[in-house]
């Protein structure tokens, strides 16, 4: 697990540096600079401590944009389709293709999941039904044990929408959310999500569009625990090589240098802080909720500033 997931985070190092080098950075340069990312990367250090396949999601999700932005859009629709399989909400990386009017594309996405859903299924119990009533189960567990329960240190690094309504209102609920205030929420950020997407992304650049999507995927579902935030390195890789497009053109970009002060904050180390009230008996952990508003001031820059390329030049990746 480790030896083939840190190869493939060093081949994606590897794209991006060669990028960098191209559009002139010197290679020393670029070396120490992504050196430092990831030796100073929380979420990385996170997810490898833990063991999670939130690496893997985060990788097949990277090699499909990287895809899409090559044009070899068959190919990323069939990864984001086997991605959305394995783990719901990066669906939302359909909408890319749909933006684009990419709509046979969309479909291949669409067909993929369903196909890779329906055979991961019969894989686990040729009984589709039985296949699906446990796989149910499990997620009916995960809701009462993680989506509902208050817990101190879990809720503390969850940069979920909902981890901030639990860490508010537990003192009001106890230790428990009601059920149906889940379900709100569900159905909030669902409605929202695709009024947001029909009235103001779709029209946004390529870069806002990855940019709001990333944040969706991992600010709106019911939980999401410090390791999704790997995923903010596709977006941050993507602006690394915008920001020096600019700066060799000589052009200042409003809104650029936050986005970088977001990322910085995001991907740091907030979670070695912790606060113990007296008579305690479990720490109390606030950094998913940091970051949760950090992520929240990142979409609002992405959604208000347009990180635009000139007509006649194209963003490789």
């Amino acid at each position: 697990f480790l030896l083939v997931t840190g190869i493939l985070v060093l081949v994606l190092g590897a794209i991006l540096g060669r990028q960098m080098v191209q559009r002139g950075t010197r290679p020393w340069t670029t070396f120490l600079f992504l050196t430092s990312a990831l030796l100073f990367s929380c979420p990385f250090w996170f997810e490898y401590l833990l063991g999670n396949l939130e690496i893997c999601i985060f990788l097949i999700i990277a090699f499909g944009i990287i895809a899409f932005l090559r044009g070899h859009f068959v190919l990323s629709a069939i990864l984001i389709g086997i991605v959305a399989s394995m783990k719901l909400f990066p669906f939302v990386y359909f909408a890319l293709f749909l933006s684009h009017r990419k709509y046979r594309e969309f479909a291949l996405c669409i067909i993929t999941f369903a196909v890779t859903s329906l055979v991961s299924l019969w894989f686990v119990c040729p009984s589709l039904s039985i296949a699906f009533r446990g796989i149910w189960s499990g997620l009916a567990g995960l809701q009462t044990v993680y989506v509902l329960h208050y817990r101190p240190m879990e809720t503390g690094f969850d940069h979920s929408l909902l981890g901030v309504i639990k860490a508010l209102s537990h003192h009001f609920y106890g230790w428990t959310l009601p059920g149906h205030l889940v379900t709100g929420y569900m159905v909030f950020v669902s409605t929202a999500g695709l009024a947001l997407y029909f009235l103001r992304i779709r029209f946004l650049p390529l870069l806002n569009q990855i940019l709001c999507i990333t944040i969706a995927s991992i600010l709106l579902p019911p939980i999401s625990h410090e390791y999704t935030l790997i995923h903010l390195y596709i977006p941050w890789g993507l602006m690394v090589l915008y920001a020096i497009d600019q700066a060799r053109a000589n052009r200042s970009v409003d809104g650029l240098r936050s986005i970088f002060i977001c990322f910085a904050i995001l991907l740091s180390a907030e979670g070695e802080l912790v606060y113990k009230g007296p008579g305690a008996n479990s720490p109390h952990e606030y950094s998913g909720q940091l970051k949760a508003i950090m992520l929240v001031v990142l979409m609002v820059i992405s959604l208000r500033k347009r990180f635009e390329l000139p007509a006649n030049q194209e963003l490789q990746a």
